[in-house]
């Protein structure tokens, strides 16, 4: 089985970005990140990794004062398999 991953909403308030959305399949973990810009050079970790499925839920949820300095940025997940294939999806945000 492949690895999805389908981001389908962004919430961005005062608290902070939550990404909903579906994260599924044969993945060992996933890690997000977090880069300034709309093509950043650099990423930031956000949170830890985790191997645990999502199914249309909370995905990530990036505190406000990780997000500080940043207008427009993207947040990058990255699934990867035991076997090391990794599938990644990028979500742009505005703030």
């Amino acid at each position: 089985r492949m690895i999805t991953i389908w981001p389908n909403e962004v919430v961005a308030d005062a608290r902070g970005v939550r990404i909903f959305g579906t994260l599924r399949g044969v993945f060992s973990t996933y890690r997000v990140e977090i880069g300034k810009g709309r093509e950043p050079r650099e990423w930031q970790a956000v949170g830890n990794p985790s191997s645990d499925p999502v199914d249309q839920g909370l995905i990530v949820r990036i505190p406000a004062e990780q997000l500080k300095g940043i207008k427009q940025g993207v947040v990058r997940i990255t699934a990867e398999s035991k076997a090391g294939v990794k599938k990644i999806a990028e979500v742009p945000i505005n703030l």
